[in-house]
């Protein structure tokens, strides 16, 4: 099964909110908060990378992309995402989405791993019933 763009911007928002971030207020702002286009064309506002703009998805190697390896771990001298943690490695990590169904981080690093993998859909195959909230 691979994600949406929608579906994206729904994990993007909760792991923003688990850290208790505003990410308006950081240099790079909500960048994810664009239309599809701008997001899979558009560089991550404000980031560099060896005096180089930093692609939101890389054109060359979508997995590889900067958004995908910083919520992994650091990334050209930038650390990991978000900057407050808690991160999406860390044992137990899990968000709640607004539908009420919660995700651990494992699932939403493989799922954007698989969208950027599929080619970035906008549309994924993800319309099934969420998962059934849990406690």
């Amino acid at each position: 099964m691979t994600i949406g763009f929608t579906r994206l911007q729904e994990y993007l928002d909760a792991i923003a909110r688990k850290a208790n971030l505003d990410p308006a207020n950081s240099r790079h702002g909500v960048f994810w908060h664009n239309s599809y286009q701008a997001f899979i064309t558009g560089n991550v506002p404000n980031k560099h990378c060896n005096g180089n703009v930093v692609p939101i998805i890389d054109p060359a190697n979508a997995v590889n992309s900067a958004f995908n390896q910083i919520l992994r771990g650091s990334w050209c001298a930038m650390p990991q995402m978000p900057k407050t943690g808690p991160f999406l490695t860390d044992d137990g990590y899990f968000v709640v989405l607004a539908d009420g169904s919660r995700v651990d981080g494992p699932t939403i690093l493989a799922d954007i791993q698989g969208w950027l993998a599929a080619g970035a859909p906008e549309n994924g195959d993800d319309q099934a019933p969420p998962p059934a909230p849990q406690g």
